[in-house]
């Protein structure tokens, strides 16, 4: 009896159990699931394109995709994106981001209106454009003429414009152009100086980046020297020593602007020199009949204010002024030095047919720097 009673018992308890657990809800699924396959290309010229993986689970059917992302700047994904049932979603202006993807939907047996609830998301992905860097630019050719420099390249397939950068000696890169649309470009320089040239292709494309530097190509500006002029001294009146000079090649004379020329001088025993720059007039102001040693590339110059009876050295040299070094002139070498006492006396051939009148010259007003 007590037995039969056990087993009555136990079938209820059972029973009861198994309809406990027909009645009671299913338990929603999230995230167990992961949603796979998650991938970006490029699109175009800015953007991305975020694939992934079907939500496969047959229970359920999907709503909707979204894609949720972020910026480096940001500090939550507050930015979502529907992408309706495809699997994949195309951006402009994602360039880097942090992107996962969330499914929503419902079940497949549900009746009337469904509640959409998260199905599934995927893990979080970093992306960022993938570009290409631009092939550096090769060298067509670089000329000089004077202190013009010329430099010529290959165009870079993709370039969008070039940056030419150059630095002097030791010092550092400096741009000296950069937006050019064309594939050369033309500076000048000064006479004497090297130069060394590199080049960039830059990209308006944001499918490209910046080459690398070309190989560099120096130019040296060294150019034929002025002739070394030749130095006389006459002595012969108190405190005063009348300096002349003659260029020793004449093959420049024909240009409008003459050399510019250097006296130093200094006392027996002193050790720095005093100088004096004078500009022998060009050719076009000289008339017919000026003597010879007044016409362009000779010169002269009466120091006053000598000690008497003192001994001083003298030596004069040639400066390449504007016209000369576009022609490509470097300065002359410094004359030999000579000596000369201060001594009372007159001047041979002078004072008698015309009046010396010469202008002390700053060198630096036809001087060049670089002018890039």
């Amino acid at each position: 009896m007590l037995n039969l009673q056990c087993r009555r018992s136990f079938l209820k308890r059972s029973v009861l159990a198994v309809g406990v657990a027909l009645l009671a809800p299913q338990a929603e699924l999230f995230a167990a699931e992961t949603l796979s396959g998650v991938s970006a290309t490029s699109k175009n010229s800015s953007g991305l394109t975020v694939k992934w993986n079907r939500y496969g689970d047959l229970r359920y059917v999907v709503s909707y995709y979204k894609v949720c992302y972020k910026f480096d700047s940001n500090s939550t994904y507050a930015r979502t994106v529907k992408s309706g049932t495809s699997t994949t979603l195309s951006k402009s202006g994602w360039k880097k981001c942090k992107v996962y993807v969330v499914a929503y939907g419902h079940a497949s047996t549900a009746l009337g209106t469904p509640r959409v609830k998260e199905l599934a998301r995927s893990s979080t992905y970093t992306f960022s454009r993938t570009t290409k860097k631009l092939v550096a630019p090769t060298w067509k050719s670089v000329t000089k003429s004077g202190k013009k420099i010329t430099l010529k390249w290959n165009a870079v397939s993709n370039a969008g414009s070039y940056t030419v950068e150059y630095k002097s000696g030791s010092c550092s890169w400096k741009t000296l152009k950069s937006g050019l649309k064309t594939t050369s470009y033309s500076c000048t320089g000064t006479i004497g100086a090297s130069y060394t040239f590199r080049l960039y292709a830059n990209s308006s494309s944001s499918n490209y980046s910046k080459s690398d530097a070309s190989a560099t190509k120096t130019v040296n500006l060294s150019g034929q020297k002025l002739g070394t002029p030749s130095l006389s001294l006459v002595t012969g009146k108190s405190n005063q020593i009348y300096v002349s000079f003659a260029a020793a090649k004449s093959d420049y004379t024909e240009y409008v602007l003459p050399p510019v020329y250097a006296i130093q001088y200094r006392k027996n025993g002193a050790s720095s020199w005093k100088t004096i720059y004078v500009e022998v007039a060009p050719k076009k102001a000289y008339p017919m009949g000026v003597p010879v040693n007044l016409r362009p590339n000779n010169g002269s110059y009466i120091l006053k204010g000598l000690t008497n009876n003192a001994t001083y050295q003298f030596r004069v040299k040639a400066f390449s002024c504007r016209d000369l070094q576009n022609k490509g002139y470097e300065n002359s070498n410094w004359s030999s030095t000579k000596s000369a006492k201060v001594k009372k006396g007159s001047y041979w051939g002078y004072g008698g047919r015309y009046t010396a009148t010469f202008v002390d010259y700053n060198v630096a007003r036809n001087s060049y720097y670089i002018n890039l």
